[in-house]
């Protein structure tokens, strides 16, 4: 049994954005992805489909490296939108950097709830399940 409807992907690494998306699939964590290659493609499909929650994802892998939008300006302005949005995302920087400032920002911001190290592993991917179907505080729990 899948544990979400819509999963979503964002990364400017199509092999990246292709294994997440096997991944998800593979490991029931959702029965549909949507994928970007990056920020601004995905908040122009959240403001397009801001009052459908069929078509919003309940979990968003964001990468933080990417052209056009980054991870960190999706967040800025997916903030402004959440508000709006019909439906609770729960969003997961996925990363290759190993910068302990990205971690640190990253657990400044309300809108994250964890930061998983690419590649993303099965375990990381029960483990963003398991904290974003429970009431614990998310930031807290090492993926």
């Amino acid at each position: 049994m899948y544990e979400f409807n819509l999963a979503c992907v964002i990364d400017d690494d199509s092999i990246a954005r292709l294994m997440s998306e096997v991944m998800i699939f593979n490991y029931k964590i959702a029965k549909n992805t949507l994928t970007f290659e990056h920020g601004k493609a995905a908040l122009d499909y959240f403001k397009l489909f801001k009052n459908q929650p069929e078509l919003l994802p309940e979990l968003i892998l964001l990468d933080i490296n990417m052209p056009v939008m980054d991870g960190w300006g999706f967040i800025q302005r997916f903030a402004k939108l959440a508000p709006d949005l019909s439906r609770k995302v729960v969003i997961y920087l996925v990363s290759s950097s190993v910068d302990p400032n990205d971690h640190s920002r990253a657990s400044e911001l309300e809108l994250i709830s964890g930061f998983v190290i690419k590649p993303v592993s099965k375990s990381a991917l029960e483990n963003m399940v398991k904290i974003s179907l429970s009431s614990a505080n998310p930031i807290s729990a090492k993926l």
